[in-house]
């Protein structure tokens, strides 16, 4: 299996905490998220990356190198970051994932065992879905009876049926990248270039490729999307990761 982590994104509401950095490089407890996430992935056994740099991505190349922990890191760079979504960053990998693949948000902390129990899930087209965060950015999931996802979003109308929101990890298999590729490319050529890339999987599931949650409320973790986000993963989240993870 192989990793992506998408780290193009800019972080423009996290003020001067960012200081022209990608946000993935924000310290939460001494180290930065993307170095936190690069760990939790070797310790799952993984050794392969690719991580794919949009804003100052030089600084992300200077920090991790082309080898971090055992990790084999590989670049992909997304020139027009500002323009498109992170489904566009993820298509620029496509070359490089023809395997089994796990999607991960750079901008995330979360306690370790998230990635044994995502490589551990039965299903292989699998999200895993946290608690709802409620702080105005929670990706809702909906599922059936079966955990097939049947809508997820932002701003959906059946909220109140949501089993929890998106986690920012996933994985899936070879033939369903392709089918998302496909989607995105179809997406792009007409102009679409602006779509999350769970938006595009809930399109490819839907379109007869079933993608499934694995919801794990006891995980503890946030995204850092603002200032509240940071103070919350640096105050509230960090210390009850760190006593999960020990």
């Amino acid at each position: 299996m192989k990793a992506v982590i998408l780290a193009a994104g800019m972080g423009k509401r996290l003020g001067e905490h960012s200081k022209g950095k990608p946000k993935c490089l924000l310290e939460v407890g001494g180290s930065t998220l993307l170095e936190r996430s690069l760990t939790n992935l070797r310790e799952g056994g993984l050794e392969d990356v690719v991580i794919i740099l949009g804003f100052r991505g030089e600084l992300i190349k200077a920090l991790i190198g082309e080898h971090y922990k055992g990790l084999d890191i590989t670049y992909v760079e997304n020139r027009d970051y500002e323009t498109t979504g992170n489904m566009y960053s993820l298509a620029k990998a496509k070359p490089l994932l023809n395997t089994d693949t796990m999607i991960i948000e750079a901008d995330l902390i979360y306690q370790k065992d998230a990635i044994s129990r995502l490589i551990n899930a039965k299903r292989q087209n699998t999200l895993l879905v946290g608690r709802l965060l409620h702080h105005g950015d929670d990706i809702y999931i909906c599922a059936d009876n079966r955990g097939q996802i049947t809508n997820l979003g932002g701003e959906i109308e059946n909220k109140n049926e949501a089993i929890g929101a998106l986690l920012g990890i996933s994985k899936f298999s070879p033939e369903f990248m392709e089918k998302l590729f496909n989607q995105a490319s179809r997406d792009f050529s007409e102009g679409n270039k602006n779509f999350h890339y769970e938006e595009t999987i809930l399109k490819t599931s839907l379109s007869d490729h079933p993608v499934y949650a694995l919801t794990c409320h006891d995980i503890n973790w946030t995204e850092v999307d603002n200032e509240a986000d940071l103070k919350r993963a640096r105050k509230e989240v960090y210390p009850k990761i760190i006593e999960a993870d020990f």
